[in-house]
């Protein structure tokens, strides 16, 4: 049989190679890295002595490409239900939860406990706008200067697509929100990685493509492509053509210089700050591992054990200042809304310069399609490819997925 080559291994090529070893495929996946997952990983960091995590991902159970995948390799995530989203304003000193009705009808809208305070029912409306929205509509647009722009659409713009609602695109949000809030409760449960990211996603992955005869080929990195082939390190080549085609799961900028005929898209960074707090355990506002923060400097925070993860997103300017200074900024909020002390703690602060596409309509125009751009037989898998999400996680595993049902058995 012939091996059916998937170059990349995040989680739209684990994907791609999990679907293909399904239906009977024989594998060979290569990797770059020494290691797989891409942004989607735990490492040991020594200067916390902490396992954590590359990038915070908050799961939710509306990820039908991400929990086929998951239900085929096994995981440890940890469900957490009812749905619930909790929020505090650092501005303000407010706090708040959304919790989701069972069923797409949204009773609780009318609870003032379960809304945006200072909110009514009808600025929710909002949401319906963004969905109908035209692909040239940024969220800001649609949404106006209302309550809710600030204490909810920002938040949830800046965490899903990575990019400021004056510029991301509106339908790209509505698409998302069509899929989890107004579907219901059973849709917005989040799963969080207990042991990481790796234990959860990752090694189970790579664990059952070993046991299923996949030949993984990590430290094996492409150095072009030419005359029908992927060539790696020591000149080594692949052919492909239409008839033995090949699952590429590379990241953009990884095929800037290997594809130019793909268009350039534009991506915006990221930047997660990790600290080992002083005194635990310590609970957030709102009673969950995972906290909304309004009109802050950080998002979304994340705790495990005795680490407090913030994520930054949309991080444009903040990326170009120095760690130290961007860890005793953040860290700063954080204790303030904690009541930790001011000394800054045991930190490590990462930045994702390119962690997803700017989610603009610009930028959504250009993103190509599995076939778009690219020699006869390559086949392009990842979540920057025109899936119809954001970059996320489901996004890449739904590319991988379709990548591989294209590839003729």
């Amino acid at each position: 049989m012939i091996p059916v080559h998937v170059i990349g291994a995040g989680i739209a090529g684990l994907a791609g190679a999990v679907r293909l070893t399904e239906t009977g495929r024989k594998v060979v996946l290569h990797e770059a890295a020494h290691h797989a997952g891409g942004r989607c990983r735990s490492f040991f960091d020594p200067r916390l002595e902490r396992l954590i995590d590359n990038g915070t991902h908050l799961i939710l159970s509306a990820n039908p490409a991400l929990f086929a995948f998951l239900r085929t390799v096994g995981s440890t995530l940890q469900e957490s239900a009812p749905a619930s989203f909790p929020f505090h304003d650092v501005t303000s000193g407010e706090s708040w939860t959304i919790a989701p009705d069972p069923g797409p009808i949204p009773w609780w809208l009318f609870d003032p406990k379960r809304r945006v305070p200072k909110t009514g029912p009808l600025d929710y409306l909002s949401a319906l706008r963004l969905i109908l929205a035209g692909r040239d509509k940024s969220v800001a647009q649609v949404v106006g200067n209302g309550p809710l722009l600030d204490r909810l659409w920002r938040p949830l713009c800046d965490a899903i697509l990575n990019t400021a609602p004056e510029e991301g695109q509106a339908r790209l949000l509505g698409e998302v929100l069509k899929r989890t809030l107004l579907k219901g409760e059973a849709a917005c449960r989040a799963f969080t990685a207990p042991d990481g990211l790796s234990a959860a996603l990752i090694d189970p992955a790579l664990a059952w493509l070993k046991a299923n005869g996949t030949d993984i080929r990590l430290g094996h990195r492409l150095t072009a492509i030419e005359d029908k082939a992927l060539v790696f390190k020591e000149d080594e080549r692949i052919s492909f053509s239409k008839q033995t085609p090949v699952l590429l799961a590379l990241p953009p900028w990884a095929l800037a210089d290997l594809l130019p005929t793909l268009p350039r898209l534009e991506a915006r960074p990221i930047v997660n700050a990790h600290f080992v707090l002083p005194h635990t355990p310590l609970a957030l506002p709102g009673g969950q591992s995972y906290l909304g923060l309004v009109r802050g400097l950080g998002q979304w925070w994340s705790l495990r054990g005795d680490v407090l993860s913030v994520t930054v997103s949309a991080a444009t300017k903040l990326a170009q200042e120095p760690a130290e200074a961007i860890a005793a900024r953040i860290w700063a909020e954080c204790a303030d809304v904690l009541g930790q002390s001011p000394e800054l703690p045991p930190w490590r602060v990462m930045k994702e310069q390119r962690a997803t596409l700017a989610h603009t309509p610009a930028t959504e125009a250009l993103r190509p399609m599995p076939l778009s751009g690219t020699p006869e037989g390559l086949i392009l898998a990842g979540d920057w490819t025109r899936t119809g999400l954001p970059c996320t996680l489901e996004g890449a595993a739904q590319s991988g997925q379709t990548a591989a049902e294209m590839i003729p058995k």
